[in-house]
């Protein structure tokens, strides 16, 4: 029995091992977006002063209808956006995608203008972005598109909960593992035998059935609320 013991606990270290790495490699809280980078028509640029140019690009499509041109201003150290908008509005929101010189996405900003001149406000860019993508929300109370970022799937929500739980209980019985072997002596074979050794090993089951339901309503939470009230979630 003890011999047993011993192997399930190398197997419970192997298992967090190939667990962490099942977790990397599928990354089941990864961010997937509802919108694919377009490289916008590129007008004209000025150049302002030293180290400091202004880009104008063209919009497409239904993005095109309500903000026809935007404006790229960048230098060493700060980058802004400004837009010009085909009319004025009561009420107008959008996402402004952002992205590096690799196109990877960086930020999403929600924008949002009431009662707007033609042309928008200076909004601060993150320092890497390189490019944008603007992807209407709402114009006068009509949504044009409803979301930024996909909500995250129940399923795999639930499969990296579980993953953790798994994680958490192999980890505690090789915990346990451990502490007899070091502090048992002879007596550890039969601890492993005897109502304390099974009351440990449930309580290493609960700790770990706790940790997963945990992890789901926290994130079950989190997705709902976030995708709920702002269009969008953030990376977990």
């Amino acid at each position: 029995m003890l011999l047993f013991y011993r192997i399930f606990a190398v197997v419970a270290l192997l298992g967090i091992v190939v667990i962490l790495g099942v977790l990397i490699r599928f990354k089941f809280l990864r961010t997937e977006y509802l919108y694919h980078y377009q490289r916008d028509h590129i007008l004209r640029t000025y150049k302002v002063k030293k180290n400091v140019f202004d880009m104008v690009y063209r919009t497409k499509n239904e993005t095109g209808q309500y903000i026809p041109e935007y404006i790229l201003s960048k230098n060493k150290k700060k980058k802004y956006f400004i837009c010009n908008y085909a009319e004025q509005y009561q009420e107008i929101s959008f996402f402004l995608y952002t992205f590096d010189s690799q196109l990877r996405m960086k930020k999403i900003m929600k924008i949002k203008e009431k009662n707007n001149a033609l042309t928008s406000k200076m909004i601060r860019l993150p320092k890497k972005c390189n490019s944008v993508n603007i992807l209407i929300h709402t114009v006068d109370g009509l949504c044009i598109n409803k979301f930024a970022i996909r909500r995250v799937p129940r399923r795999r929500i639930f499969m990296f909960s579980l993953l953790w739980g798994l994680i958490v209980f192999c980890l505690l019985f090789a915990l346990r593992h451990a502490i007899v072997e070091y502090f048992g002596s002879v007596q550890k074979e039969i601890f492993f035998n005897s109502m304390e050794g099974y009351w440990s090993l449930l309580a290493c089951l609960a700790v770990a059935v706790l940790v997963w339901l945990s992890f789901m309503v926290i994130l079950f939470f989190k997705n709902k609320y976030i995708f709920k009230k702002r269009g969008a979630k953030y990376e977990f």
